[in-house]
């Protein structure tokens, strides 16, 4: 019978699996060298432990084999350092020693050993641990390549979208400020039809303009450099702004747009600016979820002590069809949308919720979805209370 694990690890290496052999009895190595070569491997030794340390540093086996009774270096600790190595972290190693203590045993997976053999070994045993830990290490060889090349598609996918979203950005800019200022100026003389035609449009191109913002603020909060201006924030005002902002569209589709706050909200610390973004984008999804005729209902308060004292919390709720349970998570990244039949039609591009996410984790805030009796979906999202928002303390 072919040996499919051994030529699985010799096609992720590109040859014959080295495996590194250290003892520093000169019999023990030459068995297991004799022995393995025989099976196909190509074998590298040592005789000591800083020996064994340096020959794997340099030739990167596939699988270790460390008497733990080494001179100049143990294998407990050869282990150790094998594995605190970026290059062999995931390099499987093999304690071989003939001490059976449980202690010594703890000691070696504490290490990082992946198996242990005891002297004097089985052959076969050896030959089939062996193949077993190449067969695994081949695998994590694939998943890492494979997880390299997605994180490198990824990358290009990103520096695509920028670069599109930056060279829409200007032109978009100018239609934009065209249609606004054509519906100033001919206000007067424009028919109803007319309006209503540049008023679609104007909303169709700040749309664009906020997806436009959306991808180049989710790169920069991917990689860090997102400029954020934390401080003493106070939520009504924002939240207000944020319901003027989407009156026109729920007038628009005949959808109640109402607010409950509270008269005692204590501010949050977080960027006034980002969290009207969030609130906008959280509302500009339940309107677009919501059927015409239906209810939108925002409101604000505290966490309860169970939930997560010292945040405040934003809901959105709305009476659309809901989120499925298996999609409240993946709605929440880049490009995802939940998996029903009438989302296509809804206009989502499956950035803005991902926008909101990353914006206010990089506040100290979390978001979530839920469905709630009598509603559709409910979004919540919390922000910190600001330290010094003025309130007494209980410390006494």
């Amino acid at each position: 019978m072919p040996d499919r694990w051994g030529e699985r690890m010799r096609m992720a290496m590109g040859g014959p699996a080295k495996i590194l052999v250290a003892d520093d009895a000169p019999d023990s190595v030459q068995l297991l060298e004799d022995l393995l070569t025989a099976a196909g491997y190509e074998v590298i030794t040592a005789y000591d432990g800083l020996q064994a340390l340096e020959r794997a540093l340099a030739e990167r086996p596939a699988l270790v084999l460390l008497d733990v009774m080494m001179p100049k270096m143990d294998g407990f600790e050869v282990c150790r350092r094998l594995k605190q190595a970026e290059a062999l972290r995931f390099t499987p190693v093999v304690l071989i020693t003939i001490l059976q203590d449980l202690e010594y045993k703890i000691r070696g997976l504490e290490a990082g050993a992946d198996e242990f053999l005891s002297k004097p070994f089985n052959r076969l045993e050896l030959l089939t641990r062996v193949r077993a830990l190449l067969h695994t290490h081949a695998l994590t060889l694939e998943l890492q390549h494979s997880y390299e090349e997605l994180q490198r598609m990824e990358a290009l996918r990103n520096d695509l979208m920028a670069m599109i979203a930056h060279d829409l950005r200007s032109p978009l800019t100018v239609i934009l400020g065209t249609l606004e200022v054509l519906a100033e100026d001919l206000r007067h003389v424009l028919s109803e039809e007319h309006t209503h035609a540049i008023g679609v449009a104007i909303r169709a191109a700040r749309r664009q303009m906020e997806l436009i913002h959306n991808i180049l603020d989710l790169q920069r909060l991917e990689e860090g450099k997102m400029p954020l201006n934390l401080g003493r924030v106070d939520l009504p005002p924002i939240i207000l702004s944020a319901i003027g902002g989407a009156g026109l569209q729920a007038t628009w589709r005949d959808i109640a747009l109402t607010l409950d706050l509270p008269p005692d909200l204590p501010p949050v610390r977080a960027d006034a600016a980002l969290v009207e973004r969030v609130l906008s984008n959280v509302i500009d999804n339940a309107l677009r979820h919501t059927p015409i005729g239906g209810h939108v209902h925002v409101s604000a308060g505290l966490l309860t002590e169970d939930e997560g004292p010292g945040c405040v919390v934003v809901r959105v709720a709305d009476t659309g069809p809901g989120v499925p349970k298996a999609d409240r998570e993946a709605i929440f990244d880049k490009f995802r949308q939940a998996d029903t039949a009438q989302e296509s039609a809804r206009g989502g591009t499956g950035l803005g919720l991902a926008f909101c996410r990353m914006a206010l984790e990089a506040q100290g805030g979390h978001i979530w979805v839920d469905n709630a009796p009598g509603w559709g979906a409910v979004f919540s999202f919390t922000l910190p209370i600001d330290a010094d928002d003025g309130r007494p303390t209980t410390d006494d």
